[in-house]
């Protein structure tokens, strides 16, 4: 179940995907099906998901 506006909801974790690179996101990272570090995120992010892209001076996401 996630959380919406401190609700419950009904989308299940096999559907939800997150991305960033701070330390604010590390239970949804962790948490997520499928979690995304920015190239530039900490290391201690980094680990935390299940892929990495490029810097977000690089285009990472378009």
């Amino acid at each position: 179940m996630l959380l919406k506006n401190g609700k419950e909801t009904r989308v299940q974790k096999g559907y939800v995907m997150v991305i960033g690179d701070n330390y604010i996101g590390l239970a949804i990272y962790k948490n997520a099906h499928v979690s995304v570090a920015i190239g530039n995120a900490n290391n201690d992010i980094k680990s935390c998901t299940t892929h990495t892209t490029l810097t977000n001076d690089k285009n990472s996401l378009v």
